[in-house]
Order: structure tokens, then sequence, then C-alpha cells
């Protein structure tokens, strides 16, 4: 079964390289190097690495600051996802409202201006949530007028 790898250096424990694979895969590395496989729901970017005083073996810790972090760096991210989407939902429909020579009911107008209304209030209007993988919540966007 495949896994993260990382191999550090040995007097200080820096990560110099990473690789997903499995431990038949560590021999066809720098053999000057220390490798830890991470448990396959360990993200190796949140993680501490220290050497224990006793054993000398690597401990590998997770680093909630680094992963607060992250998980707000993935809501910023599908914030902006969104903006993006609806900003070019808005530019595609922008010509509906802004004609004044329109063929369309201002009731249908109307129904256009609330749709565009509710485009504008995203993100604001939904909870942006991450489940435990940091995968974002599905977002339910306005409908358009028929």
């Amino acid at each position: 079964m495949a896994n993260w790898y990382l191999c550090l250096e040995s007097n200080t424990l820096n990560i110099v390289d990473q690789f997903y694979g499995t431990y038949d895969d560590i021999g066809s590395r720098n053999q000057d190097l220390e490798f830890v496989k991470l448990d396959s729901d360990l993200n190796p970017n949140i993680i501490n690495l220290s050497r224990d005083d006793t054993t000398h073996e690597i401990v590998v810790s997770l680093n909630t600051g680094k992963q607060e972090q992250e998980r707000n760096d993935n809501i910023t991210c599908s914030e902006n996802q969104i903006r993006r989407k609806r900003d070019s939902e808005l530019l595609r429909t922008d010509w509906i409202v802004s004609v004044t020579d329109s063929p369309m009911t201002q009731e249908k107008i109307e129904e256009w201006k609330v749709y565009r209304q509710a485009l504008r209030d995203l993100p604001s209007t939904q909870s942006i949530t991450l489940d435990g993988n940091n995968i974002p919540n599905e977002i339910v966007w306005p409908t358009p007028p028929t």
C-alpha cells in the first residue's frame, strides 16, 4: 500500500524530499537520508518532526497551528472560486438588466434583478465548511429565471 514518505537529513530532520510510494521505493532514494512513513490520513504539510531523546526514533506530531492555517487557506480559496464564478455569471447576464430596449417584460427583468442580487450576496449568504479531508461543502447557487 502506498503512503507518504519523508526523506530527512539525519542531523537536522530537515525534509529534503517527499514521495508517495511504498517501502520498496526507499531503495531508489539517497541512502544517506532517513525515511519516515506517514499515516495515510496525515498531511505532510501540517506536521512537526522531532527525535525522541531516549530511543532516537523520529517522532511525527500534528502541528495544529499549521492545520488551522491550511483549513483557513482552503476556505479562502473556496470563497475566491465562488466569487470568480459569481462574477462571471453577473457579467454574462449584465445585458439583461442594463439595456433599455429589452424585449423582456418588466416583471421578467425584475426576476433577473432578484437573481443577480442573490449572486452578489454570495459567498456571504453561504457557510463554507470543510470535511475531514479539507474538501469544501457544495454551494447552493441561485436559480436563474427561465
